[in-house]
């Protein structure tokens, strides 16, 4: 999709397709409810302009997105987002998850647990939006741009955790935790791919234990976990929500896993400006956002969006429907990415055959 590969496609009379998020912006018709967002319109503009540039000499153009939108032209559509193998997987083990998770409320035997806040944030920005998070009594598992890839995961926050050596953490939670007042839930080799580093821990008999005697959370206080990045997708299937910068990529991933997502965008980023509204209008019950500078606090106004991402995670986490338990069809009415790019190469193909 860049202009050096076309042109050079073009010159050599060999055909090209121009396929990526951004074109959904130049060959996709702007949505009638932009016009009513301030900067909208002028946001899709400047996309369209990056994209049609990009796509100039290509003989077709596939817009990849998770929303539906109309075409200006005969050689181009759109299609929904590529999924990796590793998120339709997720998708199974999160559906298992919560049916389990229902069992067990229905049978009365789990009480309220403390509910899981994913985050990433692309530049690292999502310091105000966490403290909104902890203030409501979620716990956090932050994700970071640049992290170390070395697996192992350290806590960070006013209460040290003293982990047995080579355990492992379940992100679960005892009865009773929901005030922050108990220790949290080890689990031994729950999450074999999730090898807790041990912390510094006194000496003497006992050092190992991780029921010692802490000193307890602040009331809502929450914790926060810094996860390793190769285990992103791996925590996604057991949290409750996800907060993060509003890439198209894991917006759609979200949708398509079931997990309400807070989706933000910095000042000037017309993309994820326009990411976050397609979102919002699309997949109103998994998809919420705002932007990083509306403030996340009471009396902000970014908390009023914030809070309504707060109720439907707690709703997707006390209250399992069916459509997260059976798997329904996701993006029905788009086509696949990859299966629009083999039936332009049979096609592609067939004509050079038939000249031949």
């Amino acid at each position: 999709r860049d202009v050096p590969g076309m042109l050079r496609a073009k010159l050599g009379g060999v055909p090209s397709v121009a396929i990526g998020h951004g074109q959904s912006f130049d060959v996709g018709m702007m949505p009638d409810y932009g016009d009513d967002v301030p900067g909208y319109a002028s946001a899709w503009k400047l996309q369209r302009l990056k994209a049609r540039t990009a796509n100039w000499f290509s003989d077709w153009q596939i817009g990849v997105n998770m929303t539906p939108l109309k075409v200006d032209r005969q050689s181009a559509l759109i299609a929904k987002l590529p999924l990796r193998e590793e998120v339709r997987d997720a998708a199974r083990r999160r559906r298992e998850w919560k049916r389990e998770e229902q069992t067990r409320i229905l049978a009365h035997s789990e009480e309220p647990r403390r509910k899981i806040i994913m985050c990433y944030f692309r530049d690292n920005n999502g310091g105000p939006i966490i403290d909104a998070l902890l203030a409501m009594g979620f716990d956090i598992v932050i994700f970071e741009r640049g992290q170390s890839s070395r697996y192992g995961q350290q806590f960070v926050g006013k209460r040290p955790l003293h982990i047995p050596k080579n355990d492992y953490y379940n992100i679960v939670h005892q009865p009773g935790d929901f005030n922050g007042t108990t220790s949290p839930h080890y689990v031994g080799k729950a999450m074999k791919s999730v090898m807790i580093s041990q912390p510094d821990t006194p000496s003497g008999n006992g050092a190992d234990d991780p029921t010692l005697a802490q000193p307890a959370l602040d009331k809502c206080s929450g914790r926060i976990c810094r996860q390793d990045n190769s285990l992103f997708v791996e925590t996604m299937a057991k949290v409750d929500g996800v907060v993060s910068s509003a890439g198209s990529q894991l917006m759609g991933e979200c949708t398509f896993v079931k997990i309400p997502m807070f989706a933000l965008h910095k000042t000037g980023d017309t993309e994820q400006l326009l990411n976050v509204h397609m979102g919002r209008r699309h997949h109103g019950h998994l998809v919420f956002g705002s932007s990083f500078d509306d403030g996340f606090q009471k009396g902000e106004a970014g908390n009023i969006e914030l809070q309504r991402f707060a109720d439907a995670v707690s709703k997707a986490a006390d209250v399992v429907g069916e459509d997260q338990i059976i798997e329904t069809p996701w993006l029905a009415d788009l086509p696949d990415a990859g299966h629009v790019i083999v039936e332009i190469a049979k096609a592609v193909a067939s004509t050079y055959q038939s000249a031949a």
